[in-house]
């Protein structure tokens, strides 16, 4: 995803690669084998390091991919700490349906 005029939009050449890394998962890929293929393509992971299977499942595991982003909203004291945080649902432009994001849990 990429903000444009303040709103989400979905970034194409990411896009394709997480619809790859789905596809390759529900083709029996294992986490290796796509991390390899990322790596030997140069796709950096979504915080622009390597990828692991960590890093790889959390794109597999985040319904934002499915359109079902979330906004932490946090509450803080005067002296600046947090004293209360709520997740709220943020619609997003979807990048892999639902049902192929739930065959990939």
């Amino acid at each position: 995803y990429k903000l444009v005029n303040k709103k989400l939009v979905i970034d194409e050449e990411k896009a394709e690669w997480v619809r790859f890394i789905y596809d390759s998962y529900l083709s029996g890929k294992s986490l290796r084998e796509i991390i390899d293929t990322l790596a030997a393509k140069r796709v950096a992971s979504v915080r622009g390091k390597k990828w692991t299977k960590v890093s790889l499942a959390l794109v597999l595991k985040n319904p934002t991919y499915k359109g079902e982003g979330m906004v932490c909203v946090r509450t803080r004291d005067i002296n600046r700490k947090i004293i209360d945080k709520k997740e709220i649902p943020s619609p997003c432009p979807v990048i892999i349906d639902a049902a192929t994001w739930e065959k990939a849990q």
